[in-house]
């Protein structure tokens, strides 16, 4: 999936806070804590240039169905704009390319995945 990226506005619900952390090799990471502290949703961009890659987004169970991962795509896409990048693509699961969609990524090609179970001798 891609998108152009261009800034949005990020509001937490209450009781949330988001932290957002920019590493020196060019990873940013977004991080939303439910009131006591424990972690409700985060997710990683990888900075490349002109694009940069979304990936390991989540929301803890307990934190669903709240808009916590539009929060962190939120905050990631502006720290993504604020470096000057302006695509922005990503590998999407079944369950997370519905949020995706509601946020204008496009589908580019289907992303297919595995499990791998070694043999145990």
């Amino acid at each position: 999936m891609a998108t152009d990226l261009r800034p949005c506005a990020v509001r937490a619900p209450d009781g949330y806070t988001v932290g957002v952390v920019r590493t020196a090799d060019g990873v940013v990471g977004v991080r939303v804590l439910a009131a006591g502290g424990e972690l409700a949703a985060s997710g990683l961009i990888g900075l490349t240039g002109a694009s940069c890659v979304f990936d390991q987004i989540v929301t803890e169970k307990a934190h669903r169905r709240r808009g916590l991962g539009t929060v962190v795509m939120g905050a990631l896409t502006n720290a993504a704009v604020e470096s000057g990048v302006a695509t922005g693509v990503l590998g999407a699961t079944v369950q997370g390319r519905a949020l995706y969609e509601t946020l204008d990524w496009k589908v580019l090609a289907p992303l297919t995945g595995f499990t791998h179970r070694p043999v145990v001798a």
